[in-house]
């Protein structure tokens, strides 16, 4: 229960984009803070269900509406919900008309949140609820769902636009997209005007990771690896993560569980795979097999991640791994910076050389990325199949770095075929 002074004193943490007071039984003061001047603005909120849809009723701003006057006004409406009727509509229109829900766009992204997130990564969860608080109910979100045009839609994701950030716009919009597309699955508009943003937005250009794929200059990156002062859990996350070259998350968080040193196979669980919910949930896991210069690199590993359940433990808890900006930092700070080489770059550099100077088989290769993988039919190969041949490629693999470390191979020599 709220008091007087608790609403007076109200007022929205700094870098939050509202606050919400609850005071019981359906009624809150959301607070938000005001971004031309200093303070914040408060309104009271009625929140109910009528025919098994959530939506909430304004009773005015504070402190035109008191707390006491805000009880009242919440008491007034859930009568009205009580008797079928909408707290939104006047009296009038309850006589004279069949009272229809006014149902705002936040309603329904909240809704559409509250039925999607529990299937998304942490990861998706936190950039959908950023699009939506900070581009997008700023623009929409007291507006009534079936009233909100293309262009409302367009203004939310050019707030980004104009930030320079692309790729960001088309995601707001792409948001939007969702919310929409669950408004009509649940009956309250029919059209989806955000459909038209598609091609009004600038165009993204798909970022590409940059990968060194010349064997002289990766060479020169591995004696510059090796030389690394930053200590020896991010040495040897660098190696074995151009040396396994999977995704830079599913390294960093490895657990030494995961490792089957009798038969070198690390096996990353399905949940940790960048996969859509049904393939975390219920897909298989993925299996990498283990080259002995990573076993060696393994076992030295050990001696240095302190009793962590991790390969990498953060340098500040051993019950966390090491951030996802450790490694970039550290390739930056040897000098490749990220217009020459990324860590996730280090798939692309594998992949080239291993078709372009190993000759494994393409759909190997992409096996071992984790990528699907089609037969002639187009049906997808079942990854275990390719074991026994990817077990052969990691060890080439290696055995290749270890050469272009040692600068035998150069950038014109290819296998005789090519000659």
């Amino acid at each position: 229960m709220l008091t007087a002074l608790t609403v007076k004193n109200a007022s929205c943490p700094e870098g939050q984009h509202h606050a919400r007071l609850h005071d019981g039984n359906g009624l809150y003061l959301e607070v938000r803070r005001l971004k031309r001047t200093a303070g914040f603005s408060k309104t009271w909120y009625y929140k109910f269900r009528m025919n098994g849809v959530e939506s909430r009723a304004t009773l005015g701003s504070y402190p035109e509406v008191s707390l006491t006057l805000a009880r009242e006004k919440r008491s007034d409406a859930a009568k009205r919900v009580r008797q079928k009727i909408h707290p939104k509509l006047s009296p009038a229109k309850v006589v004279d008309s069949t009272p229809k829900q006014v149902i705002t766009f936040r309603d329904v992204a909240e809704d559409w949140f509250k039925n999607r997130s529990p299937r998304w990564s942490q990861s998706h969860t936190t950039r959908e609820k950023r699009n939506l608080e900070k581009d997008l109910y700023p623009e929409l979100e007291s507006k009534p769902i079936g009233e909100i045009t293309a262009s409302d839609v367009l203004k939310a994701a050019q707030g980004a636009e104009k930030r320079g950030s692309l790729d960001v716009a088309h995601r707001i919009a792409k948001t939007a997209r969702g919310v929409f597309e669950f408004a009509i699955a649940c009956g309250h508009i029919q059209i989806n005007p955000a459909a038209a943003t598609r091609n009004a937005l600038r165009k993204h250009s798909k970022k590409h990771y940059s990968a060194i794929t010349q064997p002289t200059v990766f060479g020169k990156m591995l004696n510059a690896i090796d030389a690394y002062k930053g200590g020896e859990i991010v040495r040897t996350a660098l190696k074995l993560t151009l040396m396994f070259f999977q995704r830079p998350t599913e390294l960093r968080e490895a657990k030494w569980t995961e490792f089957d040193f009798q038969n070198n196979l690390w096996t990353v669980p399905a949940r940790r795979m960048k996969r859509e919910f049904d393939g975390k949930a219920h897909g298989d896991d993925h299996i990498v097999p283990i080259p002995t210069q990573a076993i060696e690199l393994l076992m030295h590993l050990k001696k240095h991640s302190r009793g962590s359940e991790y390969l990498f433990p953060s340098i500040r808890s051993r019950t966390r791994p090491i951030s996802d900006g450790t490694l970039r930092a550290a390739l930056q700070t040897l000098g490749f910076s990220g217009d020459l080489q990324t860590v996730h770059g280090f798939r692309a550099s594998a992949r080239t050389m291993i078709d372009e100077r190993l000759k494994f088989d393409p759909r190997v290769i992409e096996a071992q990325l984790a990528h699907s993988v089609k037969d002639t039919q187009g049906g997808a190969y079942n990854r275990t199949k390719f074991v026994n041949q990817r077990k052969k490629m990691m060890q080439a693999w290696a055995d290749y770095i270890d050469q272009m470390r040692m600068g035998l191979i150069t950038d014109d020599s290819l296998d005789d075929d090519d000659q």
